[in-house]
């Protein structure tokens, strides 16, 4: 049995306004194909950095209007690509490619991302409304070590205010 995704309409509203912020954002997530690395998971295949948004549950409320509140994770990954054919101490494994953290490229974007929402008022497009995004609630860009993955990754939380169209 197949269960039906559904994204937080938060969510889609986020990744619509981060994608609109050309001018902050264009040079860092938009590659020359036209592909924003802005999404609500981690992709596969992987190009960074990459920044995911994710409502978290239990955190948001929905009233009689037709605004929500809900606490969104925002991620900051980053990291490079390493070359393991070239003597490296690490035989080459094959569960895919090996990265190198890139701590000061997550925290410089988690960094933009952050002043983004905590600059933001009003933004409309075409899967709703933003009215804000109180970055006061999970405070300032924090690293969270993901070994594992061999990406950094700096992350932070805002309470996001939105109305779905």
């Amino acid at each position: 049995m197949t269960v039906p995704t559904t994204f937080a309409p938060s969510e889609r509203i986020i990744v619509e306004w981060l994608r609109t912020e050309t001018d902050a954002l264009s040079e860092t997530l938009l590659d020359e194909s036209g592909y924003w690395r802005i999404a609500t998971r981690l992709p596969a295949p992987l190009r960074l950095p990459f920044v995911v948004v994710q409502a978290l549950p239990g955190g948001g409320s929905t009233g009689e209007a037709p605004i929500n509140e809900t606490l969104v994770q925002f991620d900051a990954y980053a990291g490079n690509q390493q070359d393991l054919h070239q003597g490296d101490l690490e035989p080459e494994r094959e569960d895919g490619p090996h990265y190198q953290p890139d701590l000061i490229a997550s925290q410089d974007l988690a960094t933009l991302i952050y002043g983004l929402a905590h600059a933001v008022r009003q933004h409309n497009n075409s899967k709703g409304t933003l009215y804000g995004i109180d970055t006061s609630f999970g405070g300032e860009p924090f690293r969270i070590p993901e070994e594992d993955l061999g990406l950094a990754r700096f992350s932070f939380t805002g309470l996001v205010v939105t109305r779905s169209n």
